[in-house]
């Protein structure tokens, strides 16, 4: 084998290597419970995944002057629709917002400062799946650098198949890009999770 030949076998195995120790510390993470904030103005719930609505709709009811935008709700879904499939009490309707534009993490970023924006808000809690959490942060921050961000994750569980870890796995991906695209590409879209 040539000298290229072997430097080339080299990089690969140590990209190779350093994606899954980075992939074991991204799962890693994606399991810590993170503290229900104290005080909640703003709350953003991004649809897509089970218990994020629930998640949404249990910590607007204990915060009564709280406000709820939930982002990516389908053109028909109504409120009363998404709370009962939440088996959770609506509240009033009158503090939920629905959001039917975002496509995307980032355009669920867009959506929400533009709700932030219209409400004053300085802080956001930000409710998704805790493997989708890291990702969605950093779409948002880029958003609205000027608002607070509480993750409020709803860790989901731990794969237990070859579908579930390519979640994983292509969700950890998402967030490799975002991380190297920030700055460089800052209007492409990446899929929401």
């Amino acid at each position: 084998m040539k000298a290229w030949a072997r430097l080339l076998a080299c990089l690969v195995l140590l990209v190779l290597l350093l994606w899954v120790a980075g992939f074991a510390v991204f799962v890693i993470a994606s399991r810590q419970v993170a503290a229900p904030p104290a005080l909640v103005g703003g709350v953003v719930v991004l649809t897509g995944a089970p218990g994020r609505i629930e998640a949404g709709l249990r910590l607007l009811s204990e915060h009564p002057a709280g406000r709820l935008l939930i982002s990516g709700v389908g053109q028909s879904a109504s409120f009363a629709e998404l709370a009962r499939r939440a088996g959770a009490d609506p509240g009033p309707a009158s503090r939920v917002t629905l959001g039917r534009l975002a496509h995307t993490t980032s355009g669920n970023a867009r959506e929400a400062a533009d709700w932030a924006r219209q409400n004053a808000f300085t802080a956001l809690v930000i409710i998704t799946s805790s493997y989708h959490m890291k990702r969605a942060l950093l779409e948002f921050a880029r958003a609205m650098p000027d608002v607070v961000l509480i993750p409020a994750p709803v860790v989901a569980p731990l794969p237990h198949d070859l579908a579930g870890w390519r979640l994983y796995a292509g969700e950890f991906n998402k967030y490799l890009a975002v991380l190297c695209r920030l700055g460089v590409l800052a209007d492409r879209d990446d899929p929401a999770t």
